[in-house]
């Protein structure tokens, strides 16, 4: 009788609560850093932005309906899909497309070296995460 107004509430009400006040807010932080921004207030748009997204972080952090073990299984296997395709792209193009310099068919611009240097520099930092990880077990 004297308990809070959340607790009359149900989990399922809660939840769907929870995520549209956090996809609003990730929403309405991208809407106004690109808005403040292409109208010539750089210095307002990272300001609005990083406030609108401190709150999502808060919102995320309160609720205990944001995100459960369906979620946390979901974003595991899509990881571990994203890593193989990047890891099975990067196996592939990065010696063809040397092979591809090499041989005077295609010269990639040279972003293309940054790009594959950076992703192989996350699955560097990644191998010695998962290293770690699996020893502390």
């Amino acid at each position: 009788m004297l308990g809070r107004a959340d607790d009359d509430v149900e989990p399922l009400a809660k939840r769907r609560r929870d995520r549209r006040l956090f996809g609003g807010l990730i929403a309405a932080a991208m809407l106004s850093f690109l808005t403040l921004d292409l109208v010539g207030q750089p210095i307002v748009a990272v300001a609005a932005y990083w406030t609108f997204i401190a709150g999502a972080i808060v919102v995320l952090y309160r609720s205990d309906y944001i995100v459960d073990e369906r979620d946390l299984e979901l974003e595991r296997i899509t990881s571990h899909r994203t890593v193989y395709v990047i890891g099975g792209g990067l196996l592939v193009l990065s010696p063809s497309i040397d092979a591809l310099g090499e041989a005077n068919v295609y010269d990639a611009p040279p972003i293309v070296d940054g790009v594959i240097f950076g992703w192989g520099a996350v699955f560097v930092v990644w191998g010695l995460v998962y290293g770690v990880t699996r020893l502390r077990r």
